[in-house]
């Protein structure tokens, strides 16, 4: 019996064991779903009517209208909810309040009691998945170019049926996907077979699912104001959602919903247009990819074209929602407006905007070894690297274009010259020795590398890939070694060193460019007039918001001796001129000013940032540099038409700060706290209007304090776009220009109407520069939801009022009420807060914010808000703590902070803007200038520094004689000791120079006078040398002596 058994345990066990293992699938979906079942690692949610799965803890941040939710409801009834359950079977209109935080891809009334339909939801983090929704979000919203998910999570309701019907009833399959990468969010709604809308309790038929109220299907921030409905939403039209789309494949739908608003994807019929990337090179060459009308991709799709500014460019239809264009060389920088059209041109009804960059560090050639080459030396060769995933391509062209104005500087042209043809895709090579490609010689080296696919057709716009806009001493050594190869008739080798009577010849056809140049120059030399002067010194430089640093010499980069040899840093004008000048200057290592000839700057005719951007500050500063200083011995030439500020009439702005609760420095110094609730003058005058916006502190456990702190600015210039920086507390701020929120996630920088902004949220912090006759710089930094600034202000300019003073240097009269009453800074706080802030309150009318929906100008202010004026009581404990914090018992706004706030990081944030701001106003103190001393012809000079106490000695070249002093000391007066210092030529001691102790006292070696009161003398130790005359005599030549005048 027992081995009965054990041979049938083994006969099943052998059956078990040939019996072929199925591996389970997914549920059977249309091709648009995400994968889902419990064969991918779908939960099932309990089976109910009007249930959840209860509170769904994800390992994400996930942002929704502005807020981040760390957990979510997948509810039955057709609905994710992030703040609580919607058991609501029957959906109300949007929009709700409550806190119904939700979003519906069809609100109804789900029962999965009824057949075996069910809803199954999961997170991931699976590579396919992420990478799908990734390339379909880039799909959906074009300018999200680089949007990589890093999370997704799938909510299925798989074949459900309607509260009130039955096994063989209706079912509906719809999906919700939601996509993040953790700053920016997306929902996808998915829908297979929609058949009901309603059920029974919203009045739905029994049999059918369908009347009553129908299903909703959108967005709900659950404030009562901010919501999206999809078109038919609590329509009977609703049931048809599988056959509408708005990104062009029907049954899905795709928003953007990070931010406060929602957002569609895809096609639309507003007029706008979406754009990706949203900026590029002015050289052109990138493939932009556009989105706004809706494409009939059944229908001929040849008239559809761009526009960029005024040039047309044929579009290549892609899919229902997405063309592609190239963008053209446009040689200008800034935002120009692109269109399409579906008509040939006729008709430009989709527009947006596009910000041309000087380059586009995304898409670049990159010169590895360019700072290496140098003019003459043959040895080196070019090797350049690039993306080869750019190009749909296995070859690829390389050219040189060089630039030149024509002949009236009116416009630029370009030379192509061919450098290398079929070149295999790898992404690097090195340049050859010559240009055998090419049919085109020329001798000019500015321009920029061009990589392209094959040109096909002719077509004048390509895909290509640009480097920068340089000067190519790589390229000149190319040149030279071509000119030589066909200048011996084709016998030389392309590798063979150019001679030295070549190049000289080449040097004279530079020389000949730098005359000509020079002509045209000095009969209308660039002006410096609205340009600020020198910063005296690099510290000055470095708290002055005029300037900016200059990337052509850095904190001492090898590619200073380029064009400033002896400098280790310089700046330049961080805004143009009216004028569209600019000014240099640079620095020695320890900090001084520089003259031109020991590597300073120069006044710049083309500011890097006016106009053609780089272009044309290259075109009619840099490549004439070169020719007249690197390429030929004319720099005295460049020198006269581009000289060197010294710094004389330098005159520092004037700087306010706030920081921390609300403290203030005024511009002329003046330091007290404010805590007023609610928006502010923080200054007015007649051409620059900035308020600020006060909110309620919290402390470290959340709750409200009796302090305030600034969250949000607004500001204008005159003739300049409006705008307004306010925080976000999910992504640090947000920037508004003329009131519509701008992005500056991956343009860093831009440019608007007479204001340039700049927003890096790395480093939490905002730069915006109004450009005008006075540039006003507003520098901000936020932590912990609170906001520190500096305002940089033109000395004396524009009679400013407000509560950053009146800028007149005047500290006692800062404290001046808006009817121009002044109250005393010793008055206690709390009058300082009725008598003098509180009148600087703006109205309703006067508001230059722009509010979001539900906010108005009286919502930011509490009249029964009672602000705290003095340090509140703690334990000693918590007032050492505080102490060490802040660095010292002095710091008293820092530990005021602390107190009020418990914020470390908002204290330790206010002890560094008080140390910025002093180090700024210590920087800004005047410093004693003599101005450049120039080497003596025939002679140098040792040390250049302009500053009192600087030290200048002068020596002559073999066979000329020094005059004057050899030594000058730069005085506390501003002025140099000594005389004027001349090397004269014409002398020659003979055998007697060295003199030697023989003749130390021979009166004949007196040599000939040159200006009847100065002669020539061989003295013992110093060789020849000049001798004054006494005052009132003359020298006699034939006797060697000095005689009264007769």
């Amino acid at each position: 019996m027992l081995l009965l058994q054990l041979r049938a345990t083994l006969l099943a066990l052998g059956a078990l064991l040939s019996t072929s293992v199925t591996v389970a699938a997914p549920l059977p979906a249309p091709a648009h779903f995400y994968p889902y079942g419990t064969a991918v690692g779908d939960r099932i949610a309990p089976v109910n009517d009007d249930g959840s799965t209860g509170d769904v803890p994800i390992s994400v941040k996930f942002p929704y209208v502005d807020h981040e939710h760390e957990s979510l409801y997948v509810n039955t009834n057709g609905v994710i909810s992030f703040l609580e359950e919607v058991s609501q079977f029957t959906p109300d209109a949007f929009p709700l309040g409550g806190n119904r935080r939700l979003i519906a891809a069809f609100w109804g009334d789900v029962d999965t009691r009824m057949n075996s339909g069910r809803l199954y939801y999961r997170e991931t983090r699976d590579s396919d998945i992420l990478r799908r929704a990734s390339r379909e979000v880039r799909q959906a919203f074009v300018r999200f170019t680089r949007f990589s998910a890093t999370w997704v999570f799938i909510a299925s309701w798989h074949r459900v049926t309607y509260y009130g019907g039955s096994s063989s009833t209706s079912l509906n399959t719809f999906q919700i996907v939601l996509i993040t990468n953790g700053r920016h969010s997306f929902t996808m709604f998915n829908y297979g077979d929609i058949a009901w809308t309603t059920g029974t309790a919203s009045g739905g038929s029994s049999s059918t699912g369908l009347g009553g109220v129908p299903a909703q299907v959108g967005f709900n921030a659950g404030d009562g104001i901010v919501y999206q409905s999809v078109p038919g939403s609590r329509t009977a039209a609703i049931v048809n959602i599988e056959t509408t789309t708005n990104v062009g494949l029907p049954g899905r739908w795709v928003f953007r919903i990070d931010d406060s608003t929602v957002k569609f994807g895809g096609c639309n019929t507003a007029g706008t247009l979406e754009i990706g990337p949203s900026y590029g090179s002015m050289m052109g060459g990138l493939l932009v990819t556009v989105s706004g009308p809706c494409f009939d991709q059944h229908s001929d799709t040849s008239n559809v074209v761009c526009k960029f500014a005024n040039i047309v460019t044929p579009a290549k239809v892609l899919d229902a929602t997405r063309a592609q264009c190239i963008l053209p060389m446009l040689t200008k920088t800034g935002v120009v407006r692109v269109g399409i059209s579906t008509d040939g041109g006729q008709h430009y009804d989709h527009g947006g905007n596009f910000t041309l960059v000087a380059s586009d560090p995304q898409h670049t050639v990159s010169l590895v070894n360019k700072d290496n080459i140098k003019l003459g030396q043959f040895a080196e060769r070019l090797r350049i690297t690039w993306l080869p995933i750019y190009f749909n391509a296995t070859v690829v062209d390389i050219d040189f274009v060089i630039f030149r104005y024509n002949s009236d500087r009116t416009s630029v042209q370009k030379k192509i010259v061919r450098l290398m043809s079929g070149v295999r895709n790898t992404g690097s090579v090195t340049l050859p020795t010559g240009l055998t490609n090419s049919l085109v010689l020329i001798s000019d080296s500015l321009g920029s590398l061009r990589i392209s696919a094959a040109i096909v057709g002719g077509c004048s716009h390509i895909v290509s890939l640009w480097s920068e806009i340089h000067v190519a001493q790589w390229y000149t050594n190319m040149y030279l070694n071509e000119l030589r190869r066909r200048t011996d008739g084709g016998t030389g080798s392309a590798r063979a060193l150019a001679t030295p009577a070549l190049l000289a010849r080449v040097r004279q056809t530079w020389a000949s460019q730098c005359s000509a140049w020079y002509q045209v120059e000095k009969g209308n030399p660039p002006s410096s007039a609205n340009l600020p002067a020198c910063p005296c010194t690099r510290r000055q430089a470095k708290f002055d918001s005029r300037f900016e640093n200059d990337p052509t010499c850095s904190n001492g980069a090898a590619n200073c001796s380029l064009l400033h040899l002896g400098a280790h840093h310089c700046v330049r004008t961080a805004l143009a001129s009216a004028l569209g000048t600019g000014q240099q200057c640079c620095y020695d290592e320890a900090g001084d000013i520089l003259p031109f000839e020991n590597g300073g700057g120069s006044l710049q005719r083309a500011h890097p940032k006016r106009n053609i951007t780089g272009l044309s500050h290259l075109l009619v500063d840099v490549w004439p540099q070169f020719l007249c200083c690197k390429y030929s011995d004319n720099c005295d030439k460049f020198k006269e038409v581009r000289p060197t500020d010294n710094c004389g009439r330098f005159e520092p702005p004037v700087i306010a700060t706030t920081f921390g609760s609300a403290h203030i420095i005024t511009l002329d110094g003046l330091r007290y706290t404010f805590n007023g609730l609610g928006e502010f003058w923080l200054l007015r005058s007649p051409h620059f209007e900035l308020q600020g916006r006060a909110s309620q502190d919290s402390n470290i456990q959340g709750q409200l304090v009796g302090s305030t702190s600034w969250t949000a600015i607004v500001a204008k210039a005159t003739g300049g776009s409006l705008v307004q920086v306010q925080i976000n507390r999910r992504t640090g701020v947000d920037i508004f220009i003329d009131g519509v929120k701008q992005d500056f996630d991956d343009l860093h920088t831009q440019e608007f109407t007479r204001v340039t902004v700049s927003c890096d949220a790395r480093n939490g912090t905002v730069e915006i520069r109004f450009h005008g006759a006075d540039d006003y710089v507003i520098k901000m930094k936020w932590i912990e939801g609170i906001f520190s600034y500096t305002l940089s202000w033109p000395k004396y300019a524009d009679h400013p009022r407000g509560l950053l003073g009146n800028a007149n240097g005047n500290v006692t009269d800062d404290l001046k009420t808006q009817s121009g009453v002044v109250i005393d800074s010793n008055s206690p706080p709390k009058e300082l807060h009725e008598d003098f802030a509180m009148t600087w309150k703006t109205t309703a009318e006067e508001s230059m914010f722009v509010y979001g929906a539900g906010a108005s100008h009286d919502g930011y202010t509490d009249p029964s808000f009672e602000p705290r004026f003095e340090q509140p009581e703690v334990d000693d404990d918590t007032k050492r703590q505080a102490t060490e914090i802040c660095g010292g018992a002095d710091a008293k706004d820092c530990i005021f902070d602390y107190l009020m706030t418990g914020k470390a990081s908002v204290a330790r944030d206010t002890a560094e803007a008080v140390r910025q701001h002093d180090s700024a106003v210590d920087s800004a103190k005047k410093v004693v200038t003599c101005g450049f001393l120039e080497s003596p012809g025939n002679g140098t000079k040792n040390g250049s520094s302009p500053l009192a106490g600087s030290v200048v000695k002068f020596s002559c070249n073999d066979g000329f004689i020094l005059d004057g002093s050899a030594q000058r000391t730069c005085t506390e007066a501003g002025t140099w000791d000594g005389v004027d210092t001349k090397c004269i030529g014409g002398y020659d001691c003979g055998a007697h120079s060295p003199c030697t102790p023989k003749n130390r006292h021979d009166r004949k070696l007196y040599f000939r006078h040159f200006d009847k009161t100065k002669f020539v003398q061989c003295g013992y130790r110093y060789g020849c040398y000049v001798q004054a005359c006494s005052p009132g005599t003359v020298y006699n030549e034939a006797l060697g002596l000095c005689f009264f005048k007769i």
